[in-house]
């Protein structure tokens, strides 16, 4: 609840200010990175879990992932948060449906993996609840089609 300027006098500057938020904020969001059942079981059961996980790190961001798209492309610790964030979220796709993948010629894996990565990141579920007024409920479901039908 404190304005920008005055947490300014506990850094040396905005670069250091911002890269302690991206930490906190980090340390908030870790727990919720991760994906039970991590590349086991039936696709099903993998969709639902990577879906359950989308949505808790969704929770988890808040309000504080459009804060930090906003001011990414004028903010270099900011941005090189979101790059490797979505470096992760892209390397846990290709992990968690190896199986499902591996059964899939290369464009079609690209097309799949890039498909999943759209539909479930922080933006899209972000535009589901609020310009689709989707409840997480619904979003979940929404979602859990996508996703089963990507990796047919």
């Amino acid at each position: 609840g404190r304005a920008e300027r005055s947490l300014f006098r506990y850094f040396v500057d905005g670069i250091d200010l911002y890269g302690e938020v991206c930490a906190v904020q980090d340390s908030r969001i870790q727990p919720r990175a991760a994906i039970d059942g991590f590349g086991r079981g039936e696709t099903p059961d993998k969709v639902k879990a990577f879906v359950e996980q989308r949505i808790a790190l969704h929770k988890a961001i808040d309000r504080v992932g459009v804060a930090a798209r906003a001011h990414a492309h004028r903010n270099p610790v900011i941005a090189k948060q979101l790059v490797a964030a979505r470096a992760l979220l892209r390397k846990q796709i290709t992990e968690h449906f190896a199986a499902e993948l591996s059964e899939m010629d290369d464009a079609h894996r690209r097309a799949v993996v890039a498909t999943i990565d759209l539909r479930t990141m922080y933006e899209a579920i972000d535009m589901l609840l609020a310009e689709h007024r989707m409840s997480y409920s619904a979003v979940r479901d929404t979602l859990q089609v996508i996703l089963r039908k990507a990796l047919q």
